[in-house]
């Protein structure tokens, strides 16, 4: 763990005893034969250097908390409680008491978290849940529609958009508001935005009165939990899918779209789709089928899907033998074609340029997404290493079989393109002058964690950048924030 301790060296002063119990550090200067004592809560800097990192990663799909040098982190659906309709009396009533009870919540989502959502529904009958990290795409006169299709009312105080009219905002509790600045962060967290950082500082700093803060790119901290500081990152989320270009710890932007909306999330409601009809034979109440459907998500993590070698068709391959699941609700379904089809959305031969399209319904060609990311915005040089360094990371990565098969399609993708010598261009499959081609110039290497790791990615980058003995040097403290205001975490925090 990361105590935030360092050695002061003075040259007039012969011995030095730092006292942690007592918060003080004493100096004792023997040519002057007087001792000085500074209290940490007057020094900024000693006051600095008594902190440890407590490490947050916030997504989509799980939150993620721990302190520096962990190995795992304490991991918790993002989610947050919503009572039913009036028209269920009693399970609303119940409902209702459960949402203001604290410890029960906490307890009820700890268990989620480390159960995988095998939770007893009985206990908790319409106790329904909804994601406040979602994607806020589209605005109507009823509610806030979060992203993959989950409607929300206005009256909601919880599930708050920067753009929507809430009820009691003024005196709405503080992680009220940071719902709202944290999931605009997280939605432009890919594309950089310079207010949505600062948003999310003022939050941080302001109301929590945080005495330091650090901020850092996924892409970055995935390079760092993988023993590099530079590569092509392929982050694989809930709801989005990047490729971002790293160097030497530092990711950067180009004026092209290097995020696809379509993540895990998606998956998921394919394999709803298809696994319907046999939810609806088992006969279930209907007032648990929106919380139980997540249980597809356990089925889809529980290496049942896999991804195909070559190209997969649903529709030459219907004889494919079929696996019997057991959800944790005992329901019991079969998967046949479905366990290679869930993925092979990730390996679509759209013709459609992905570059121009921000959501993609019907899947995504990745590997088309990395030779275009990877190609055209660095340098010759650097292009190879990059090739070489496919990171591969995030929940919607850990398909058996998918960074052989990402390698493969990556290769072929390249040995058809012919790249600038120089980034920033705009693609093409000609061989001009100034353009050179990779079929032969270039290897590939996708490099992946074991699939625990990759869940949890950015999170083991930041407890490993959290560990370093001049990690207190690097975080903005609260009275660089009360001279410099938010702006200064782009230049602390680039």
């Amino acid at each position: 763990m990361y105590t935030g301790g360092q050695s002061v060296n003075d040259a007039d002063s012969n011995t030095f005893n730092e006292k942690e119990s007592t918060g003080t550090t004493t100096f004792t200067n023997n040519n002057h034969n007087k001792s000085i004592n500074l209290s940490a809560h007057t020094s900024a800097q000693a006051e600095a250097n008594d902190l440890g990192a407590l490490i947050f990663e916030y997504g989509t799909s799980r939150c993620k908390l721990g302190y520096a040098g962990e190995d795992f982190p304490h991991v918790y659906e993002s989610i947050l409680s919503r009572r039913v309709g009036k028209d269920h009396f009693q399970v609303a009533k119940e409902a209702k008491e459960m949402e203001f009870d604290t410890e029960g919540i906490c307890d009820w989502l700890l268990k989620m978290g480390t159960t995988n959502l095998q939770v007893d529904w009985a206990e908790r009958p319409l106790l329904l849940v909804e994601r406040p990290f979602g994607n806020f795409d589209k605005l109507s006169d009823k509610g806030v529609t979060l992203g993959r299709g989950i409607d929300t009312k206005e009256a909601d105080s919880r599930m708050r958009s920067p753009n929507a009219n809430v009820r009691n905002s003024v005196n709405a509790p503080i992680r009220h508001h940071l719902d709202s600045t944290i999931l605009e962060h997280s939605k432009e967290d890919i594309k950089q935005s310079r207010k949505a950082r600062e948003e999310m500082v003022q939050a941080l700093m302001e109301q929590l009165q945080l005495p330091a803060l650090f901020c850092s790119k996924s892409s970055v901290l995935a390079c760092y939990a993988n023993a590099r500081t530079s590569g092509l990152v392929v982050e694989m989320g809930a709801t989005y899918t990047s490729v971002s270009t790293v160097q030497e710890g530092y990711a950067f932007r180009y004026p092209r779209t290097q995020m696809v909306e379509f993540g895990g999330f998606d998956l998921d409601a394919f394999l709803q789709s298809r696994l319907h009809a046999q939810w609806e034979s088992q006969n279930l109440c209907t007032e648990l089928k929106h919380p139980l459907w997540t249980y597809y998500t356990q089925a889809k993590e529980s290496n049942l899907c896999h991804v195909a070698d070559s190209t997969f068709l649903e529709n030459e391959n219907t004889q494919l033998p079929r696996i019997q699941y057991e959800l944790p609700d005992k329901t019991i379904i079969s998967l046949g074609a479905e366990r290679f089809s869930v993925a092979e959305h990730y390996f679509k031969s759209d013709k459609e340029d992905s570059r121009t399209v921000s959501t993609s319904p019907n899947g995504m060609s990745l590997s088309k997404l990395i030779c275009d990311v990877g190609g055209y915005t660095t340098e010759t040089d650097a292009r190879r290493d990059l090739f070489q360094n496919i990171i591969v990371t995030g929940g919607s990565s850990c398909f058996e079989n998918l960074t052989n098969r990402l390698e493969k399609e990556a290769a072929v993708s390249l040995q058809k393109r012919s790249f600038p010598v120089s980034g920033n261009t705009q693609p093409s499959m000609n061989t001009n002058s100034g353009t050179i081609g990779t079929g032969t110039n270039v290897r590939v290497k996708v490099i992946a964690a074991q699939p625990q790791e990759r869940k949890i990615g950015s999170f083991l980058g930041g407890s490993i950048l959290g560990s370093l003995g001049s990690f207190h040097e690097m975080w903005m403290s609260k009275e660089e924030y009360a001279e410099h205001g938010p702006s200064l975490i782009h230049k602390k925090c680039p």
